[in-house]
């Protein structure tokens, strides 16, 4: 007569576990993704705020700013418990990367220079989210 085991409901339970953080870890690195381009579509307009001079426009942004870096400060935090990563920096040009960088118009080559947009999200080596990148410009300027 053979011996019955749980390793069945358990192992089905240990799938259904992982599917749930894996999506949770990808729900939470297109956050930190859409966070990173909020922060620097707030930069933009606080430099137009600070030029207008308005004290009721500028302590309602101050306000804005305030809840945005609390928001921040959750996900990093989340992101470090998870062990999540962020792929790159705004502004970093580097070769383009098929596995870790998307375009954010036409096709890029490996290898062409890019400038990273929105960096991406890794976890154990794993890309989750490539960082959005576009062609890079040619000169000095950069």
């Amino acid at each position: 007569m053979k011996k019955r085991t749980n390793a069945g409901p358990a192992a089905a339970k240990a799938v259904l576990t992982a599917a749930a953080w894996s999506e949770a870890d990808d729900a939470l690195a297109h956050a930190l993704q859409a966070n990173a381009r909020l922060l620097v579509a707030m930069g933009k307009l606080s430099r137009r705020v600070r030029r207008l001079r308005l004290a009721v426009l500028e302590n309602a942004f101050t306000e804005v700013e305030e809840e945005a870096f609390l928001v921040r400060q959750g996900l990093t935090r989340a992101a470090k418990v998870r062990g999540l990563s962020m792929l790159g920096e705004i502004g970093a040009i580097t070769p383009f990367d098929p596995a870790a960088h998307t375009p954010i118009k036409g096709k890029m080559s490996a290898g062409t220079m890019v400038k990273i947009v929105t960096p991406g999200v890794g976890l154990a080596g794993k890309v989750l989210a490539p960082a959005e990148v576009r062609r890079a410009r040619k000169g000095p300027t950069e």
